[in-house]
């Protein structure tokens, strides 16, 4: 009877639901742990002598609330609250958390973070999307604890002036080695971008 069938066809709705949902679970899960590799292989093949000038593509990102003013326990609030954001809307998909200088920091000699990021997929339009822009980039490395990081910056500066190139946006700390991946602070591995501007760029 109609009945009959109508139950059965919402019963294979449901069930068609709940597999379609559990293939998109297994499919992000595949995807973080592909990111991961890759990630480690990467910070394998880091030269942490060298700094380079590359041309970098855009990526979509998300950000955390602004990092402006804010007290010890509100500064910690802002990561955790970025982090169930991003666990909230499904948007991990393998990738650490970074951090964004502004370029008005790095011009008045600030390394004050002014947001938490994270990659996500590239066609995310939600809350907080934000897109870091192509273009050319001083890169450097280091290794080790976050607090080292002043010493690089140093080095990407005086990198900048030697070769006649200006800061022209914001800086990317791109975490590539982090806690879950990493035997020790000293094994933390984090990639530094300067979005850069010269008479070659």
């Amino acid at each position: 009877n109609h009945r009959s069938q109508d139950e059965l066809l919402a019963l294979l709705y449901a069930q068609r639901q709940k597999i379609q949902q559990e293939i998109a679970h297994l499919q992000q899960a595949n995807q973080i742990i592909e990111n991961k590799v890759a990630q480690v292989q990467y910070a394998n093949a880091v030269d942490f002598s060298e700094l380079r000038l590359e041309y970098q593509p855009e990526e979509r990102l998300v950000l955390s609330d602004p990092l402006v003013e804010l007290d010890d326990q509100k500064y910690s609030q802002t990561i955790a609250d970025h982090v169930r954001f991003c666990e909230k809307h499904r948007l991990n998909v393998g990738y650490p958390i970074g951090s964004i200088i502004s370029q008005d920091n790095l011009l008045a000699g600030s390394l004050e973070f002014s947001y938490w990021f994270t990659k996500v997929a590239d066609d995310y339009d939600g809350p907080y999307a934000f897109t870091k822009p192509a273009g050319w980039y001083v890169v450097g490395y280091y290794k080790g604890y976050y607090g080292t990081c002043p010493a690089i910056y140093q080095e990407m500066f005086a990198y900048l002036k030697d070769n006649g190139l200006t800061i022209a946006g914001h800086a990317y700390e791109n975490s590539i080695v982090d806690m879950y991946m990493a035997a020790s602070t000293d094994d933390y591995v984090t990639e530094v971008a300067i979005a850069a501007a010269g008479p070659d760029t």
